[in-house]
């Protein structure tokens, strides 16, 4: 069963096109990877999915969402396909105690706010009583499988980046997502932590049906889980298929930064000769000049 379809999206935004003619399917518990450079969309589309950008044309369809509500009596006006939605993004969304975002975290001089900030039990029990849907996930089963234990006495504003990537990643999961999205889980990271990550989310993937889209710039990050990749670049173009034949991707990819690379240096050494021409002739038309003026007075 397919769980979100997206049919030739585009999307703009101030008055700048972010994206266009995509098509998506994914389906139920499928893991999906988005890569990309900087600047070719990967966020966008994520945003796009959760629903902070409407599609100027083509369609975006959350099956999931339709099936929840046609299985389950949903009285809350406000609740939407967000809240079936696990993000996490590159950046975390701790407040402290007063509920307020302009809180520094990981940052040992800041460590003397520590009671300002809530703790990794206080801060899970929090997310736990607000959980929208039931599912295999729960406060106990994310101590456990995250390794949260030695944790939970611990201010979040003296937890170092792997243990918030832990706690956010938890923190997901216990929402019970149909659909989980981690955009640049292992930036950051050293080789060691990446592989820890890796097999951390190839542990949490395929345990049940939720679908999974894995954000990043490198390719070499994805876990073994990952069986489907879109593949965003600079010029707009898509391309999605298994992980097995991106080398030919790459390699036209490469070949294309090349000729880019190579057509600005060709760029420079015609601008460098052109004024040495420049200079050049200028030169031998004084001389000449020059010579001409002593004739005359001579």
């Amino acid at each position: 069963m397919e769980v979100l379809t997206i049919t030739n999206a585009s999307v703009k935004s101030k008055n700048k096109t972010l994206f266009k003619n995509l098509n998506l399917h994914i389906k139920e518990g499928q893991n999906w990877a988005v890569v990309g450079p900087s600047g070719s969309g990967k966020t966008a589309l994520l945003k796009t999915i959760r629903g902070d950008f409407f599609v100027s044309d083509g369609q975006i369809l959350h099956h999931y969402y339709n099936l929840y509500k046609t299985n389950h009596n949903v009285s809350d006006p406000l609740f939407s396909h967000r809240n079936l939605i696990s993000y996490v993004d590159v950046k975390h969304d701790f407040t402290n105690l007063s509920h307020t975002r302009d809180f520094f975290y990981q940052q040992r001089f800041n460590a003397g706010y520590a009671n300002e900030s809530q703790t990794v039990d206080g801060y899970l029990r929090d997310i736990s009583s607000k959980e929208t849907h039931a599912g295999p996930w729960n406060f106990e089963r994310v101590i456990c499988d995250f390794d949260l234990e030695p944790l939970q006495d611990k201010h979040l504003i003296k937890l170092s980046n792997g243990e918030t990537k832990r706690l956010r990643i938890a923190a997901a999961l216990l929402k019970n997502p149909v659909l989980l999205i981690l955009n640049e889980p292992c930036q950051g990271f050293d080789n060691s932590q990446q592989k820890y990550f890796k097999a951390l989310i190839d542990s949490i993937a395929g345990q049940n049906e939720m679908a999974m889209i894995y954000v990043t710039h490198h390719r070499e990050e994805l876990p073994e889980c990952i069986e489907k990749e879109l593949r965003l670049w600079e010029n707009k173009s898509f391309c999605k298929s298994s992980k097995q034949p991106y080398q030919k991707v790459k390699n036209k990819c490469q070949f294309v930064h090349c000729m880019q690379i190579f057509g600005g240096l060709f760029l420079i050494i015609v601008k460098v000769c052109f004024r040495f021409l420049l200079e050049s002739c200028n030169y031998k038309f004084l001389k000449w000049m020059n010579e001409e003026t002593v004739l005359l007075y001579s």
